[in-house]
């Protein structure tokens, strides 16, 4: 048993830290992220595509070159065409996109030279995330062929679930259920995730994750949790720990 303290997950980090892993050690069983709240674990695999988006102009003086093409307004132009793109449904699948940040431009009397945006796409089907794919390279074909010089550079990609055999993950996933309802005496909610379980599940492991608190407001800058939360979830996490004892007998 390996416990592990690693990094790069979040963000652009592309799960780096747990591809490591998998590269390093290739007889893993079973992986699993402590991650999120106790009131959830992952089931499915959530896949996503990221990128940077670059829009260059030659700009200029904001009366004198009035006309020439503004970097600000061509990517708001784009990310209006993002967001109408058609959301791929399939069954009880999720797909989403998000322009996450947006750069651009020096002051108010200059026409801006540049603009830029980090951009995602993700989905917990596969073909989802593929029929998404192609709307968007479709979009961005569309910019180039009319002579705009847009810079368009993927920074991520996590893989989706494969492979991974059913009977097994199940079993994981009823004892990480037992030792959260053993000690809180609810039983957590299964839901699709994006964390370092995918890149152990795109390679056919039975993965999931555990959480040890509880909070609100995930991702924004009034996200917070309960600090006495912790030694509920710490809890959980020794029973998790110590239910893999016979193993090692």
């Amino acid at each position: 048993m390996m416990f592990v303290f690693d990094v790069c997950e979040e963000g652009l980090g592309n799960s780096d830290g747990c591809r490591k892993i998998m590269e390093t050690y290739s007889n893993i069983e079973e992986l699993i992220a402590v991650d999120g709240k106790c009131d959830k674990i992952f089931d499915k695999a959530v896949a996503s595509h990221k990128y940077s988006i670059e829009f260059i102009t030659k700009g200029g003086h904001s009366f004198s070159a009035f006309g020439n093409d503004n970097a600000i307004h061509l990517m708001s132009s784009l990310i209006v065409d993002l967001y109408n793109m058609q959301i791929p449904q399939n069954g009880n699948s999720k797909t989403t996109l998000n322009v996450g940040n947006i750069v651009g431009g020096t002051t108010i009397n200059s026409i801006a030279q540049k603009s830029k945006i980090l951009f995602e796409y993700r989905s917990d089907d596969s073909d989802c995330l593929k029929k998404i794919q192609i709307q968007f390279n479709k979009i961005v074909s569309d910019y180039k062929t009319k002579g705009y010089n847009l810079e368009v550079v993927l920074l991520g990609e996590r893989p989706c679930e494969k492979n991974v055999d059913a009977n097994k993950f199940e079993h994981l996933l009823n004892r990480i259920e037992n030792c959260v309802e053993e000690v809180t005496g609810t039983k957590p909610i299964r839901a699709s995730y994006s964390m370092d379980c995918n890149i152990s599940m795109s390679m056919g492991i039975p993965s999931s994750s555990i959480g040890v608190y509880w909070g609100k407001d995930t991702h924004t800058e009034t996200e917070y949790l309960h600090k006495d939360s912790l030694k509920t979830g710490y809890k959980v996490l020794q029973k998790l720990i110590l239910s893999y004892a016979d193993r090692f007998k």
